[in-house]
């Protein structure tokens, strides 16, 4: 079994608190850290819940989630947590040490 649009959409909203905002063709969830865009990804409004992700568009959002493939998919397979992902922001200079503190609690 894949990687469907309600794994994104729990791991966005519920595990990394990504807001989604609506509109044109694509609902966007991003990552605001004190009011900065830290990072952000889309997908398609024409998805269903149980729609498949493939790899491709899962490789664009690991990209865009400024993190590894590897560590986006054990996200989306609930095999990391969010305090994995915010230490590998940490690591690659995408947050700061307080950031990472305040993202952490």
């Amino acid at each position: 079994m894949g990687t469907t649009l309600r794994d994104a959409k729990y791991v966005l909203e519920t595990i990394l608190g990504c807001e989604r905002e609506e509109g044109g063709n694509h609902t966007k969830y991003v990552l605001r850290v004190n009011g900065r865009v830290v990072a952000l990804t889309f997908y398609s409004r024409s998805w269903r819940e149980s729609t498949q992700i493939d790899s491709t568009i899962l490789s664009q959002q690991s990209k865009q989630m400024k993190c590894s493939n590897a560590l986006w998919k054990k996200l989306l397979a609930r095999q990391a947590s969010r305090v994995d992902y915010f230490q590998e922001l940490l690591r690659y200079g995408h947050i700061s040490d307080e950031e990472y503190t305040l993202l952490c609690k």
